[in-house]
């Protein structure tokens, strides 16, 4: 476990929205330093959008995959409900994060939700 503080210190702060010269090759290209093959592979294969909560999944894995479920779940029937007409109350975040700007301004805003979260 001591390794990944390690891993950690290589990197810049990161901020969201902010420029940083931190890519994915970068990451892993550190990432691959610090961990095992199977904690690398794992790293790897890691994808946003798989959201089936695994045995094998580590615990903050798993928390993550949770979270965004119920993440998609709540824009989604919010989204329903906006359009037949019916009230819905997110239970993640505040409704106005859906009505409120243009619609990059809320694509923004649930990216930074998740962000927070992370």
């Amino acid at each position: 476990m001591d390794k990944f503080y390690y891993l950690v210190s290589q990197l810049p702060l990161l901020y969201f929205d902010k420029d940083t010269f931190v890519d994915i090759d970068f990451f892993l290209e550190e990432a691959e330093k610090w961990t095992n093959t199977t904690e690398y592979n794992k790293l790897v294969s890691a994808d946003i959008n798989e959201t089936e909560v695994e045995d094998s999944d580590p615990e903050v894995l798993k928390e993550f995959k949770k979270y965004e479920r119920k993440f998609r779940k709540d824009v989604a029937e919010f989204r329903k409900a906006q359009k037949e007409g019916y009230e819905y109350k997110t239970s993640l975040f505040p409704n106005n994060v859906l009505k409120e700007g243009t619609p990059l301004e809320i694509e923004k805003n649930l990216i930074k939700l998740r962000w927070d979260f992370l």
